[in-house]
């Protein structure tokens, strides 16, 4: 299987808009997710800080998305926004130090479940593709077949000093049921983390209104 990756930001885009999405609003939805993970202190539960980043992820990209006709769905608590004609799902899932990097394979950073198996192997049947379910019979749940969309992952990493996303299509699980192979790989810039602090005002919900005052 040849794996596609998008690199060059005028691929990206092209890739992007066949989609029906953008980059930049991609990149805003991605400092989101940060935004919530930088203002995690010690005093929280130890995992509050990453459910936190990961739940404001999926919500600005539902808030992006279901303007322009996506809906959400949380079916068998499996976050997803699918696009208007039922083809395309998006979830968001943080990634390892592989993510947005061309040099190196990404893998999820934590196993993932049924749905996100049934999600893979719906995408298998999609593109007409071999069925590999995974090895461990305790993973290897019934496909339901009830929702016949491709599922995109969008897949975020928050390093030291730079956060990175890709939008990436899942083809089969890798080791220790993370997903690892990639059948197409849309890689965005890299945001610095003080950059990431400073959210565009495009990337707000828009039923929040920002005052802004002059400095006396």
């Amino acid at each position: 299987m040849t794996q596609i990756v998008y690199v060059e930001e005028t691929d990206v885009r092209h890739r992007l808009a066949k989609l029906g999405l953008e980059s930049q609003a991609l990149l805003e939805v991605l400092c989101r997710g940060y935004m919530a993970l930088a203002l995690s202190t010690q005093n929280h539960p130890p995992l509050y800080s990453s459910f936190s980043a990961w739940a404001n992820t999926v919500c600005a990209l539902r808030e992006y998305l279901i303007p322009q006709g996506w809906d959400r769905c949380d079916e068998n608590n499996y976050s997803l926004v699918v696009d208007e004609k039922k083809e395309i799902a998006i979830a968001v899932a943080t990634g390892d130090e592989g993510t947005g990097r061309p040099d190196m394979n990404p893998t999820t950073k934590s196993p993932k479940g049924p749905s996100t198996v049934d999600a893979v192997t719906t995408n298998q049947l999609q593109l007409a593709l071999p069925l590999e379910l995974p090895a461990n019979p305790a993973s290897a749940q019934p496909v339901h077949q009830k929702n016949r969309w491709v599922t995109w992952i969008f897949l975020v990493h928050w390093a030291m000093r730079e956060i990175r996303c890709e939008l990436s299509l899942p083809l089969l699980m890798g080791d220790a049921a993370r997903l690892g192979i990639w059948k197409e790989r849309i890689l965005l810039k890299p945001v610095p983390t003080d950059s990431a602090l400073k959210i565009t005002p495009s990337a707000l919900p828009s039923d929040i209104e920002v005052e802004i005052k002059r400095r006396a």
